[in-house]
């Protein structure tokens, strides 16, 4: 049996002439444009969430370190309660080793009284849990 040659037609909405194979080929990087546009815009609002999480959290993390000597070394101090109170208002769920070395690294001058505490509290200096090995800790941290 002889097969149909395709028919050609104008298509006006996207200014061309092409038979219907041609139409869907022109219709697919189309729909990969439109896919990555909606990507983009769907990473451009997790970004933006990430980056209010990221100025938020600190704050989170230095209030549960202020606390946590506060009760657990019996340090209170006027200065310690009103940072405590002006950090943040977040309900504290969990310790978070990893970033409160960071955070105490970050913010804390070497001879400030905070790394001892840190080291007090969890029994390691903050250099040594950043020295870590992420093989070798397995996730434990």
């Amino acid at each position: 049996m002889v097969e149909e040659a395709p028919t050609i037609q104008y298509y006006p909405q996207q200014k061309m002439t092409a038979n219907t194979d041609c139409l869907l080929l022109f219709k697919e990087p189309r729909q990969i444009r439109q896919d990555i546009a909606e990507m983009a815009a769907k990473l451009a609002e997790s970004d933006t969430t990430l980056q209010a999480l990221r100025h938020s959290y600190p704050n989170v993390r230095q209030r549960t370190f202020t606390t946590w000597v506060r009760d657990t070394l019996h340090k209170d101090t006027p200065r310690r309660t009103e940072d405590i109170r002006r950090l943040t208002k977040d309900v504290i769920h969990a310790g978070d080793i990893r970033f409160d070395a960071i955070l105490i690294t970050e913010r804390s001058k070497k001879s400030s009284s905070k790394r001892q505490e840190f080291s007090t509290l969890y029994g390691l200096t903050p250099e040594d849990v950043n020295a870590l090995d992420h093989e070798r800790r397995g996730g434990s941290l």
